[in-house]
Order: C-alpha cells, then sequence, then structure tokens
C-alpha cells in the first residue's frame, strides 16, 4: 500500500516531463520566429 502512494508523484512527475519533451521537439520542428528580415534598427554613424 505504501509503495503505491510513493508511486504516483513520481508518475505524474514522468507524465509531465514526457509532455514538455514532447512539445520542446514540436518547437524545434515548427519554429515560429523567423530570422530572414534584416532592416535598419538604429543608424549609429561612422565606426
Amino acid at each position: 500500500m505504501m509503495q503505491a502512494m510513493a508511486d504516483i508523484p513520481r508518475n505524474g512527475l514522468v507524465a509531465v516531463g514526457a509532455i514538455l519533451a514532447v512539445l520542446g521537439l514540436l518547437g524545434f520542428a515548427i519554429p515560429v520566429a523567423t530570422t530572414q528580415e534584416t532592416k535598419e534598427v538604429l543608424k549609429i554613424g561612422d565606426l
């Protein structure tokens, strides 16, 4: 009985970790931010 109660938080932690891992992989597979566009933000002068 005590062993079963001790496994409940660990199983929940493993489930949360697995969900975060899947979301992380999806974040790498589907990039939202694009870095192709360049524009002048600030002109400092001759450097």
